[in-house]
């Protein structure tokens, strides 16, 4: 299961492997602004990425998966996901408050820019939550 749901993708995305300590000393060198200008860079790119790479397409669906895979296999945050009528994401992480802006700015930045749904947040230094609806899909 593992391997066909992250391995092969691993060496194609160009994952590698840090200790949080380590982490942690590089989040300390940039400044809140340059954090959240990375998130909002690499958050529609990445997810696109994935999402191509992994099911060829790229659906809010798709989307929802690539963050349960990023919380299962790439261990940057524990997921847990609701959804009742509207789906509340929580990340939680150890890394601290410049991971939490990270986090928030990518998926934000995701969801707007690939499928224009705007997300509420809550962050703090060891969590992001996000709220949103989806579109309903359209019979007819």
């Amino acid at each position: 299961m593992q391997y066909t749901e992250w391995d092969r993708l691993e060496s194609k995305i160009g994952f590698m492997t840090v200790r949080h300590r380590f982490f942690r000393a590089i989040l300390s060198k940039l400044s809140t602004d340059e954090i959240a200008a990375i998130g909002r860079e690499q958050g529609p790119a990445e997810a696109r990425e994935y999402m191509l790479l992994r099911w060829r397409t790229v659906t809010v669906e798709n989307f929802l998966r690539f963050v349960e895979n990023y919380a299962r296999f790439a261990t940057q945050y524990q997921l847990e996901h609701h959804n009742h009528g509207e789906h509340v994401m929580i990340l939680v992480h150890p890394l601290g408050e410049k991971w939490s802006i990270y986090l928030e700015a990518f998926m934000t930045a995701a969801l707007e820019n690939l499928f224009e749904i705007r997300a509420k947040t809550q962050r703090t230094d060891e969590s992001v939550a996000l709220t949103f609806a989806t579109p309903n899909p359209v019979h007819g």
